[in-house]
Formats: C-alpha cells, sequence, structure tokens
C-alpha cells in the first residue's frame, strides 16, 4: 500500500475539499473508473464515471470537480481535479514487476536486442538486432519481433499539472499474441495502469514502421499496414484489415472483419464487415462514387 499524505495534497492544491476521509489514503494504484486495480484511485469527471467508480468494488478513494453523487467512499474535489489524479499517479507510485521473468530456450534473440526483465517469451519467438523489449512484456509462442521494433515503452501522454506540461508514466504492460509477426521499427507502448495492458491477438501482422498507443487491444489475424498510427485504448476486432498510413483515434472500435483503406483517418466507430476510406473515413462505395462522379466532370 502506498500512502497519499493529505497534508502534502493541500500544499501543492490549495482548494482541496475532502469527504468521509479521516486520515492520509492508503491506495495500491491509480485506475480507470471501471479498472480491475485492487484498491485503487480514480478520476471521475462526470456523473457516468461518478457512477461507475461507486458501483467498482476495487475503487478506495474518487478523484473529481464536485461531489456529483452522494456515496459513502473517500472523495477529493478540486477544481484541478485532472491535475491532481495525474500528480498523485506520477508522483506516489513507480514501475513494479508485474509478471515472472521467463525466456524459453528454443527463443532466438540477437545480441544486439535490449531486453529488460521481467520479461515473458515464449518458445520458438524470434527477436531481431536493435528490438527492445521493455519490462512486463509477453511474446507468446511464435512471436516474431523485427529489427529495431520498440515494445512496452512509454507512449505519448502529456498532462499540465501545475501549468507545467508533464509525461505521464506508464506502469502497465504488452500481450502479443501466438504467431505475430510484428515488422521492422514499429513500436507498441504499453498500458498505463498497473491494471492496463495493450493486446496483440494471436497471429496478427503488423506492418513496418507502425504505432501502437497504450491500452490498445487487437483480435487476432488482423493486419495493420506501414506506417499506421492506432491511438490509446482504441479497439480493433479480428480478421481486420488496416490499409498504409490510416489514423485511428482515442476510444474508436472497429468490429471483426472489416476494412480500413488506405490512409483512411478513423474518428468515430466501424461496425462489423464495413469497408471504409477517406479522411474523415466513410463507407467506401460513396468514396469511390464521389471519386468517379469527380473524375467524369
Amino acid at each position: 500500500m502506498t500512502k497519499i499524505p493529505l497534508n502534502e495534497l493541500l500544499s501543492v492544491f490549495d482548494d482541496i475539499k475532502t469527504q468521509n476521509i479521516d486520515s492520509d489514503i492508503q491506495a495500491k494504484c491509480t485506475d480507470f473508473c471501471w479498472g480491475t486495480g485492487e484498491k485503487c484511485i480514480v478520476l471521475a469527471a462526470n456523473k457516468k464515471y461518478f457512477q461507475q467508480a461507486i458501483n467498482n468494488s476495487n475503487v478506495i478513494c474518487i478523484i473529481a470537480p464536485e461531489v456529483i453523487i452522494q456515496t459513502d467512499k473517500p472523495v477529493i474535489t478540486t477544481n484541478r481535479f485532472d491535475d491532481l489524479f495525474h500528480y498523485i499517479h506520477n508522483t506516489y507510485f513507480s514501475t513494479k514487476e508485474l509478471i515472472t521473468h521467463y525466456v524459453s530456450p528454443t527463443a532466438s534473440i540477437s545480441e544486439n536486442a535490449v531486453i529488460c526483465p521481467p520479461v515473458h517469451i515464449g518458445h520458438n519467438t524470434t527477436i531481431c538486432s536493435g528490438a527492445y523489449i521493455g519490462k512486463n512484456t509477453v511474446l507468446n509462442d511464435g512471436a516474431y519481433i523485427a529489427q529495431n521494433c520498440t515494445i512496452s515503452t512509454e507512449g505519448m501522454l502529456a498532462k499540465s499539472i501545475n501549468g507545467i506540461k508533464k509525461h505521464i508514466t506508464h506502469y502497465g504492460s504488452v500481450i502479443i499474441g501466438k504467431g505475430c509477426y510484428i515488422h521492422a521499427n514499429s513500436n507498441i507502448s504499453k498500458g498505463l495502469f498497473y491494471s492496463g495492458k495493450t493486446l496483440i491477438g494471436d497471429y496478427c501482422h503488423i506492418g513496418i514502421g507502425v504505432n501502437i498507443a497504450h491500452d490498445v487491444v487487437i483480435g487476432q489475424s488482423t493486419e495493420i499496414s506501414g506506417n499506421s498510427n492506432i491511438a490509446g485504448r482504441s479497439t480493433i476486432g479480428s480478421d481486420v484489415w488496416i490499409g498504409a498510413n490510416c489514423t485511428i483515434s482515442n476510444w474508436v472500435k472497429i468490429g471483426d472483419k472489416a476494412k480500413v483503406r488506405i490512409g483512411s483517418t478513423v474518428v468515430s466507430d466501424i461496425p462489423e464487415k464495413a469497408d471504409v476510406s477517406g479522411n474523415f473515413a466513410i463507407k467506401h462505395t460513396i468514396n469511390l462514387r464521389k471519386f468517379i462522379e469527380d473524375q467524369a466532370n
């Protein structure tokens, strides 16, 4: 358990008010309002998230702009609720080992690769020259990590804390399924919270120079072509095809067997088996019809 001293917080955030807190907070982690982190502190910026925090037995303290719903749980309020949450996240917690270290004797690892224990490297995996495998990475059997890939990195998440832009530390893990092929120069960032995981399903193919941000979930047998960017907490289904140079924004969900054509920018959910293209991406046949009409004119 980590002690979060209220007096110290008050010296940084002078408008803090508390409810149902008699002494310093004892917590194990920060997390989302719906997260699975045991004894966690969460940020609830609106009524929906506040209710999720109340209903989540893992949550022991809620940080919010105000007491949005009456609760017996400890609550800290401040006008700078977002600053306070990320200040606690960065200041009082640190990276820890989330998995047991194991490297299969059948794994082929270049002497020029960097491995940061603990990792789990399964049978018949390959890690090529210049690859970086960060702490708390799981590579399941038969995974192939090509040259200069970086796995389990700190993704880009910056927040203003007391007027100064700060990097927000990532504490989670990356899990790559069996038989995945990650092509050269791709990056996969780890989950934000201890309970957070960036998940790549079995038999996925990730093209050259792809960036996959924290807490992204990708289903099995999906193909992501080169130089695409998948932003944090997006979910991509199974058997999906993502064309080259696509951008997929935060929280977007793409259904199973969908196609996202080359160069598309996806800012809203895509249903399963849909075929989309464009900036912003819409049904591909609409874009194609417009292109043909423009050519005719």
